[in-house]
């Protein structure tokens, strides 16, 4: 066996392990860049003050917001409840100050 073949050959591995490793590499990068969605089953959640309340999680880790049974859309105000929440005029979601509640104890206000 000459030299030259040797050193051929350990080139070829070197360069069939970079290729590997870069492969390797954007499998992983592109498995931790997607989002996973939340859990589409119903939630009991609990509030700051012990109250709890059944919602549905909605979108991703980047993008998520949770629903009431019947389709309101809630987000956190800054105490940590769960509030209902409206569309303002330039279309962004906020907080109202009604703190979410089961559909059996929601306050009449709750028309939105």
């Amino acid at each position: 066996m000459n030299v030259n073949h040797f050193c051929n050959f350990q080139l070829l591995n070197t360069k069939n392990m970079k290729r590997i490793f870069i492969l390797l590499t954007f499998v992983v990068i592109s498995l931790a860049a997607t989002a996973v969605p939340a859990y589409p089953g119903l939630v009991t959640f609990g509030q700051p003050d012990g109250s709890k309340l059944s919602i549905y999680l909605r979108g991703d880790e980047k993008v998520h917001w949770a629903e009431t049974e019947d389709g309101y859309s809630l987000l956190y105000d800054r105490d940590g409840y769960l509030c209902y929440a409206f569309r303002t005029s330039d279309g962004d979601m906020v907080a109202s100050e009604l703190r979410a509640s089961d559909i059996a104890s929601r306050p009449i206000e709750v028309t939105m």
